[in-house]
C-alpha cells in the first residue's frame, strides 16, 4: 500500500518531540519540500517530504488548529434532564455505535449513531454530561430473585430410609414418593416438606 502523501489544505499532526504540533499544510516548494504552519500566526515551515512523513500522521477529520480527536463513551440527556421515555440516558460508545440506558440500569440495544443524533445535539436538544452524571441518574433496582416452576431447576430429595440426598433435575424422585422426600428451604435452611416450620 502507498504511503499517503501530504496534500495542500490538510491537517497533520506532529509525533515527534521536536514536531508535536498541528500541521496545516500550506503546499510544496519547487524542490518538494512541504510548505507548512503550526498556528495562524505562525510563519511558514519547509521540511522535506522524507522527514515530514517520518514525523506526521494525517488526521482526515481534522478541520482546525484547535480540533481534538473524539473521545468515548459520551453520554448524552434531553436538554430538560427529562428522561427518553423509558430510557434516562443515551451512551455512544464509538463514532457509530450507541445505546440508551433504561431508567431501571438496563441497557437498550445498540443502534447506529445518525445524522439524526447529530442534529439533536447541535440543536441543543440534548446536552452531553459526563460518565459520573450519568451513572448517579440511574438507581439500579435491587435483583428479585423469583422462584421458577420449570421443570429443569435443581431439586433436592432424601431417601426416606437410608438419608442419602441426591439432586435431581429430572423429577425422578418426584415418580417415587414412598421412597424420596423433597427438600424445601426457607432462607434459614432445608427442611423436609411433610414437616413444618
Amino acid at each position: 500500500m502507498a504511503e499517503k502523501k501530504p496534500q495542500a489544505g490538510e491537517w497533520w499532526q506532529g509525533d515527534t518531540t521536536q514536531l508535536s504540533k498541528r500541521a496545516f499544510v500550506c503546499g510544496f516548494d519547487r524542490d518538494g519540500c512541504v510548505i507548512w504552519q503550526t498556528s495562524q500566526n505562525s510563519g511558514l515551515k519547509r521540511t522535506t517530504l522524507s522527514v515530514f512523513l517520518e514525523s506526521h500522521r494525517h488526521l482526515p477529520e481534522c478541520d482546525s488548529f484547535e480540533w481534538q480527536p473524539e473521545t468515548f463513551p459520551q453520554y448524552f440527556v434531553r436538554d430538560d434532564n427529562e428522561p427518553f421515555s423509558d430510557c434516562d440516558h443515551l451512551v455512544r460508545t464509538a463514532k457509530t455505535k450507541v445505546h440508551g440506558i433504561n431508567v431501571d440500569g438496563s441497557a437498550t440495544e445498540t443502534v447506529v449513531w445518525s445524522e439524526f443524533h447529530n442534529e439533536h445535539f447541535a440543536r441543543g436538544v440534548w446536552k452531553q454530561i459526563t460518565q459520573s452524571e450519568a451513572e448517579s441518574r440511574v438507581k439500579k433496582q435491587p435483583e428479585i430473585l423469583q422462584e421458577t416452576s420449570k421443570p429443569n431447576y435443581v431439586r433436592l430429595w432424601t431417601h426416606r430410609t437410608s438419608g442419602t440426598v441426591r439432586t435431581t433435575t429430572e423429577g425422578r424422585c418426584m415418580a417415587y414418593p414412598e421412597i424420596w422426600t423433597e427438600l424445601k428451604h426457607d432462607g434459614t435452611g432445608f427442611y423436609l416438606v411433610d414437616q413444618q416450620r
